[in-house]
């Protein structure tokens, strides 16, 4: 299912009212981003949005994919070249663009276009009273299995220290036989602020931290090849730590952190400011209106 937007006004939407549904990660059919899109669309346009957790497009990779291109995308281009309207297509997230499309990467979550990410998550515990020890809990989520991104970090972690509390909760699990000492019980997110490292590890496209984890106070290591809305303004090593998705840096960028304090409390600060400066409701709304602009 799809939410159509055309010439500005919704031709169709999505019967569950959820385009999608994580953790401060949440979008729905009648939310602020969605009327937004509405109110500044122009006419002789056509935005699909369909319910998707990202990655639309012709499924030549080895990526998770949740939307049939043939039968839930493609008849609305040739509508739209018949028809003469811009084609735009909204998206949460992409780890690989089809050439010939406009994508629209959306904003990830209704409350934080609204009222912005520091609203919630307002400065809490200082560096210094964080811990260094590693802390990560997220579901299975994920292309490949065994071979997801999520498992592979959890048993780097694990056999490197299986003191540490690093896991997987039983989220998406089934079927997948990932050995039970991976596991553990789910972490409220307020956990995850006691510690200097914050993980952001790919889900099935994107995790549903990958906002809000800017805003923690603790200095992200993102684990992630897909591009989101604001991916291009961010700088590696002065916004967040960039980890390989083989892994192999893991472990350095760890030890990294560990011995380097002070530079690593100021990529956190500069994290958190990025987060207050970015992902404030004046940010995100001037991003779709300049994103709108360029694609007429």
């Amino acid at each position: 299912m799809s939410i159509i937007i055309e010439d500005g006004n919704i031709k169709q939407t999505i019967p569950e009212n959820i385009l999608w549904d994580g953790k401060f990660s949440k979008a729905l059919a009648n939310g602020p981003i969605i009327n937004f899109l509405q109110i500044h669309l122009p006419k002789h346009s056509l935005m699909v949005i369909p319910r998707s957790d990202g990655n639309i497009n012709r499924k030549h990779k080895n990526q998770y994919h949740d939307v049939e291109w043939d039968t839930q995308i493609q008849p609305y281009i040739d509508y739209a070249k018949q028809h003469d309207k811009i084609f735009i297509l909204g998206t949460l997230a992409q780890e690989y663009e089809e050439p010939d499309i406009n994508y629209f990467y959306l904003p990830l979550d209704d409350d934080f276009f609204k009222y912005g990410v520091n609203h919630f998550f307002p400065p809490s515990i200082n560096w210094e009273a964080r811990s260094n020890q590693l802390c990560w809990c997220g579901g299975c989520s994920g292309y490949g299995g065994l071979e997801s991104i999520r498992v592979k970090f959890t048993e780097k972690i694990y056999d490197n220290d299986p003191n540490t509390n690093v896991r997987l909760s039983t989220w998406w699990s089934e079927n997948k036989n990932i050995p039970e000492h991976l596991f553990s019980d789910r972490i409220d997110h307020n956990e995850f602020f006691k510690y200097k490292i914050f993980f952001i590890v790919d889900g099935n496209v994107i995790a549903s931290n990958h906002m809000y984890g800017f805003a923690s106070g603790s200095i992200p290591f993102m684990i992630s090849k897909a591009k989101c809305w604001f991916t291009d303004l961010l700088i590696p090593f002065v916004h967040y730590i960039p980890i390989k998705y083989d892994l192999s840096d893991l472990n350095e960028k760890i030890e990294w952190v560990n011995e380097n304090d002070e530079l690593a409390k100021k990529i956190a600060e500069n994290a958190y400011e990025f987060s207050r400066t970015y992902f404030s409701p004046e940010y995100q709304k001037e991003y779709m209106k300049t994103r709108i602009r360029q694609l007429l």
